[in-house]
């Protein structure tokens, strides 16, 4: 294969220093610096963080301001592929047995299966494209994107709730296939960048036909032309935005951690394809947004009292009732609070429109303006029928 050179310059403590002529005084001063960011020592990171590390810092060019910091960053994410790969063996039950042609009907899996795929596909052929064009910094985005915040964050969760009903199940053993393929790939992917881990962890995977001796030698994953979808990764980013917004609507409330409110959902326009994949994906929003459910509503008139509201994909209103969870006057102060602010920020853009000299700017100014307004009036609208929701509930 290729050999990839690169000549990096370093200070460090010490003699390092002595060899670029610095004078006494600098010598020091780097010293004392040293010190003071790093008073207990730099700690250990391991071989494999800080090949990352550096590999990922030439994304911005030949010149290295190496900051230790970011590399225990890229330490905690080993960490985070050690602990992924641990929750995925627990799945494995001892009659299992990899068998990836149970993924050959790709059209028959659930939607957030086939849209992992996608996902790991996708980072296969990046990861490809990048290390053929010597393009490291973009290989370490790609992939930390990837495993953190598709991998992870979201077909984790989802599928945690299959393995406590019934490991043995048809779709248990079509999750754990596809976790395997993904854990497999994912090793060999980023393998030329961790090189350690990634030879420690594939030594413990199961047995199955195609497992080399080591991962150096395995053959380096390839691009599936059956897992894509664009459609598939549309719905997942709907459904995310609809989790995204009852999660904010939760989160600024004292909720207790074993809360699962039930969500009302109300269209603002009509849209059967959402409504569809909604019921169709439920486990998927109650997992990732810690609720009960999601009711389809024909009107606002049918939300009970005692829900918070939020908007949705700007089709959708979701009223989380928390009435059973929450203190209303408390919840008054806070979005009397969030009314203020806002309330503050159009003032100066009020004074701007209602200037007599308003209509004489570009029409671009007065677009981006006016536009502004309406969505802060329109905020203030939906805080003002949130707070009298409230206050019903004193």
């Amino acid at each position: 294969g290729d050999v990839y050179k690169r000549q990096y310059q370093r200070r460090v403590h010490g003699e390092v220093i002595k060899s670029y002529n610095c004078t006494p005084a600098e010598e020091k001063k780097s010293i004392d610096e040293r010190k003071k960011d790093f008073p207990h020592g730099i700690g250990e990171c391991g071989s494999d963080a800080l090949r990352f590390g550096l590999l990922a810092y030439m994304i911005q060019g030949g010149s290295i301001n190496l900051d230790v910091k970011r590399v225990e960053g890229y330490r905690n994410f080993c960490n985070k592929i050690w602990n992924s790969f641990k929750l995925v063996h627990m799945t494995f039950n001892k009659d299992f047995k990899y068998d990836i042609s149970k993924l050959d009907n790709f059209e028959s899996l659930e939607l957030v299966d086939k849209w992992i795929l996608i996902k790991l596909n996708k980072c296969v052929e990046e990861m490809n494209r990048s290390l053929k064009d010597y393009e490291f910094g973009t290989a370490t985005q790609c992939f930390q994107g990837f495993w953190l915040y598709s991998f992870c964050d979201v077909y984790l969760e989802v599928i945690k709730p299959i393995f406590k009903e019934n490991s043995y199940s048809e779709r248990a053993i079509i999750v754990q296939n596809i976790l395997l393929t993904i854990i497999d790939q994912g090793l060999k992917l980023i393998h030329p960048l961790m090189p350690f881990i990634t030879e420690e962890l594939y030594q413990k995977l199961p047995d199955y036909e195609g497992h080399a001796e080591s991962i150096s030698i395995a053959t380096y994953p390839q691009n599936n032309e059956k897992w894509v979808g664009e459609e598939q990764e549309n719905n997942v980013e709907e459904l995310q935005k609809l989790v995204k917004t009852i999660r904010s609507l939760t989160a600024g409330i004292n909720l207790p951690s074993s809360a699962r409110p039930q969500v009302f959902a109300v269209f603002i326009e009509q849209n059967e394809k959402l409504r569809s994949s909604v019921q169709q994906n439920i486990q998927f929003i109650q997992v990732l947004a810690k609720c009960a459910g999601v009711e389809f509503l024909n009107s606002k008139s049918d939300v009970p009292v005692g829900c918070i509201m939020g908007v949705s994909n700007t089709i959708l209103e979701i009223h989380v009732f928390v009435k059973e969870h929450i203190k209303a006057d408390q919840e008054i102060v806070r979005l009397e609070k969030q009314k203020q602010k806002i309330e503050a920020l159009m003032k100066p853009i009020q004074v701007k429109v209602n200037n007599p000299n308003f209509s004489k700017m570009p029409e671009d100014v007065k677009t981006q303006n006016t536009e502004k307004l309406k969505g802060y009036e329109i905020e203030i609208q939906k805080l003002d029928e949130a707070l009298e929701q409230f206050k019903q509930l004193l």
